[in-house]
């Protein structure tokens, strides 16, 4: 049990400067390429949760001083490292280790077992793994209430829609897809359902919108169920109650959420909507909303700290477009854009921040 706790505290405690390192890169990633209005843009603001999965799924190496110290090595002396290049294969290279030397030589150990040795030498042996599993207990006990919680949510949804009127069928990425009007709702208009999905309308929404605002509002939703966002979304929530003790994860929930919101507008507007009757929807249908949508189902409304940014951005003139020749040149443009992004992404994900995998 002793070393199942010192794993699990060394896990626990890295997957801090994994986040945030990783955070910190793909924000400056997105922020330099400029890829607010490219789908590139969500997979790097992405980057953070999955090189948190990665890094735990990875577990501790073999090599770690952690297996060690369990054994009664005892550390002489540290070395720290850092270092910043890059490699043609691997992308932008991000150093920062930790080495304890020895008796029988050295070997890489991570922020999470000093953190782990710190609190024993101050609070006693069992006091980090107690945390750990403390912080454990909390993280399963908010996945428990989230599935509780989804669960109903995803109930009254079904018992809402059931009871609803058709008013017409879409057609979207193979799969067709109910318009609802509810006079039992007073929210903003919703998308649900993965497999057989639906959009909802409040009573009373398409008397106060006109034809062009109402289209607008249905192909902002249409665009969240052709991208599977709701799916996203809770996979977001599931990590966010899993690590709910990493202070910047809801931070960058935000951001993905905020991102989604501004791709479902740029769908709408792809196909046809002026943004001038799009931002016009957006407003009114805030105004009118008495209630929010469901937890985690992608609405037009979306964050509404972010709404007043999302007018501005739809009332804004558009940037002229700049050419580099033709559609050809353009095309290897977009290529090499998405090369350097993925050669970003792979330095992200390969970055060492203090954790196990020291090389």
């Amino acid at each position: 049990m002793s070393v199942f706790g010192a794993v699990l505290t060394n896990l626990l405690f890295n997957t801090l400067p994994a986040f945030w390192v990783a955070l910190a890169l793909s924000l400056l990633v997105f922020r330099v390429l400029r890829l607010e209005r490219s789908a590139l843009g969500l997979a790097v603001l992405l980057l953070p949760f999955l090189k948190v999965a990665l890094e735990t799924a990875r577990g501790v190496p073999a090599a770690s001083f952690l297996w060690l110290s369990e054994r009664g090595v005892r550390q002489s002396l540290g070395e720290f490292r850092v270092g910043v290049g890059a490699t043609p294969a691997a992308g932008p290279r991000l150093i920062a280790e930790l080495w304890a030397r020895h008796a029988g030589g050295r070997a890489p150990q991570s922020a999470g077992d000093l953190c782990s040795r710190f609190l024993r030498a101050k609070l006693g042996e069992h006091a980090a793994p107690a945390l750990a599993f403390a912080v454990l207990a909390v993280s399963l006990g908010g996945l428990a209430l989230l599935v509780r919680r989804r669960v109903r949510a995803a109930s009254e949804v079904r018992h809402l829609a059931a009871r609803a009127t058709l008013l017409e069928h879409r057609r979207v990425g193979g799969r067709s897809v109910r318009v609802l009007e509810s006079a039992e709702y007073r929210g903003a208009p919703f998308a649900a359902g993965v497999r057989a999905p639906f959009i909802v309308l409040p009573l009373g929404l398409r008397a106060r919108l006109g034809d062009v605002e109402l289209e607008g509002v249905l192909l902002h939703e249409l665009a969240h169920v052709a991208r599977f966002d709701l799916v996203l979304l809770v996979a977001l929530e599931v990590f966010a109650a899993l690590f709910w003790f990493v202070p910047s994860v809801a931070f960058a929930r935000r951001r993905v959420a905020a991102l989604l919101e501004r791709r479902a507008d740029d769908a709408a507007l792809a196909a046809g909507v002026r943004s001038e009757a799009l931002a016009s929807a957006l407003l009114l249908t805030a105004e009118l909303a008495q209630a929010p949508s469901p937890a985690a189902h992608p609405s037009v409304i979306g964050l509404r700290s972010e709404l007043s940014e999302r007018v501005h951005r739809l009332l804004a003139a558009a940037p002229p477009e700049r050419r580099f020749g033709g559609s050809r040149a353009r095309a290897v443009v977009a290529l090499l854009r998405a090369a350097v992004v993925v050669w970003c992404s792979f330095g992200i994900l390969a970055a060492v921040a203090f954790g196990n995998h020291a090389g």
